[in-house]
């Protein structure tokens, strides 16, 4: 008789996961870039009564006669579906359109990241591109393909010394990015040399996660392919004029540094990443759960494949925008109804075992 309690028992354990689960997927209908769960049940070993016999030239077969022994879960899976998108206007908000996540800090060291789909980013009082519990965006150099080595926390620096040559007709010659600590470069193309402090005013990022800062005189600073370096990522300088000034051939790429090869060395600021990097995994549903919307590599979600977005397999970066939960209300209130009854169901038929019991005793007394 207690056979049939314990069966009772599993199925309502089985359905109280899935009460759970439903209540932390309805619980996050508003968290951004939330991915659902669904539970899935199995059935336990079952006891053999008999285990069937084979058909004779007389005498047809008997089938196994089993009982079965309760439900247990046998998985709880992420559904990494695309949310929905949320424009929002601010520039430092971004989500990605298809496979990838973005990869933020974890820790003092940048090869210690998590993996997020949140993108309501913000910047601190350095610069520093960060999510909403304070980690620092990582970035990237790398064109296309996998770049996993290559990676430093985004910064879009507030201020900016520009250092430019001029000719007589105040032509620009060259320019050179620096700080407010840079020595002013000595002259090499015959001109003079004037250095203006700028403000970060605006900036914008692009769909390959190249982020473009526009100060306060109007120049820009960018992220582009150049074709005549062998499509290296290296910064590049607009000036508020429409002039280019193409990035060095010997150029250090992903760093802000001199634009202009017969200076190449002088007038160095440190070296920042203005390229969002992108992460993508073979199975997302593998990956592990650390709260605050973070994600870390398990064993069975596969290689991560690190670079830039709208390459490789990975999603193009929209700003101005964020994705949504991918919660379906009207299926989570319909999985409730399912799981509550199935709990209920499984409760009524261990009151049905114990008044069956309960009447066994009263005979035997």
């Amino acid at each position: 008789m207690s056979q049939g309690l314990f069966t009772a028992v599993t199925g309502i354990k089985a359905n109280q996961v899935a009460l759970n689960v439903i209540s932390n997927n309805i619980a996050n209908l508003n968290t951004v870039a939330f991915k659902g769960s669904g539970v899935n049940f199995q059935t336990v070993f079952s006891q053999a009564i008999s285990s069937g016999t084979p058909p004779t030239s007389t005498l047809g077969g008997t089938n196994p006669m089993e009982i079965g022994n309760g439900a247990v879960v046998s998985e709880i899976k992420q559904d990494f579906a695309q949310g929905g998108s949320l424009f929002t206007g601010r520039p430092t908000d971004m989500l990605i359109q298809g496979d990838g996540f973005f990869t933020v800090q974890n820790g003092s060291s940048s090869s210690d990241f998590y993996l997020t789909r949140a993108g309501n980013f913000s910047l601190d009082g350095k610069g520093n591109l960060v999510s909403s519990d304070g980690n620092q965006v990582l970035g990237t150099d790398t064109v296309s393909g996998d770049n996993p080595a290559t990676d430093a926390a985004i910064n879009l620096p507030y201020q900016l010394r520009i250092f430019k040559e001029t000719d007589a007709s105040n032509n620009v010659l060259q320019t050179w990015l620096g700080d407010s600590t840079t020595t002013t470069p000595s002259a090499t193309l015959g001109g003079t040399v004037g250095y203006s402090d700028v403000q970060l005013t605006n900036y914008s990022a692009g769909t390959d996660g190249g982020i473009t800062l526009v100060y306060s005189n109007g120049d820009q600073v960018t992220v582009r392919t150049d074709p005549t370096s062998s499509n290296t990522r290296e910064l590049y300088q607009v000036t508020s004029d429409g002039s280019n000034f193409a990035p060095s051939d010997s150029g250090v790429t992903g760093k802000m540094t001199v634009l202009n090869d017969s200076v190449s060395g002088k007038a160095v600021i440190k070296p920042q990443q203005i390229q969002i990097r992108i992460g993508t995994v073979p199975n997302p549903s593998g990956l592990v759960s650390e709260g605050q919307n973070n994600f870390s590599v398990a064993p069975d979600s596969g290689s991560l494949s690190l670079g830039i977005g709208n390459s490789n397999g990975r999603g193009a970066i929209s700003a101005g925008a964020l994705e949504s939960s991918n919660v379906d209300i009207a299926a989570e209130f319909t999985n409730m109804v399912i799981a509550q009854r199935g709990l209920e169901a499984a409760g009524k038929t261990i009151t049905t075992q114990s008044s069956v019991m309960q009447t066994i005793i009263n005979l035997i007394q």
